[in-house]
């Protein structure tokens, strides 16, 4: 079976327990505070929003990212982030449909 990604995500997001609390769409983040054992996640609407830790979701232009990886005051192009390192990998495979799915 292929799926779409929306589709994954909304079945993970329905199952998360509390997804209210932690699942916050439509949010603008502006600004990320860290400490040794907290993040502490600002959005452009005033509201604030502390944890354990962040995972940041918003795609390939990444506020969090931008925010978290804040290049340095030289070295780099300002309009330029740092590299960031990623690999990815792919399963395809097929097999006959298990009786009882649709």
């Amino acid at each position: 079976m292929l799926f779409v990604r929306c589709g994954v995500m909304g079945i993970l997001c329905s199952k998360l327990p509390g997804r209210g609390r932690f699942v916050l769409p439509g949010r603008k983040v502006s600004g990320i505070e860290q400490d040794g054992t907290s993040v502490t996640v600002t959005c452009a609407d005033g509201s604030a929003f502390a944890a354990d830790f962040l995972i940041g979701c918003d795609g390939v232009h990444s506020a969090v990212r931008r925010l978290v990886f804040k290049p340095p005051t030289t070295g780099w192009n300002v309009k330029t982030p740092p590299p960031l390192e990623s690999e990815y990998r792919g399963l395809f495979g097929s097999c006959p449909r298990p009786e009882g799915t649709a």
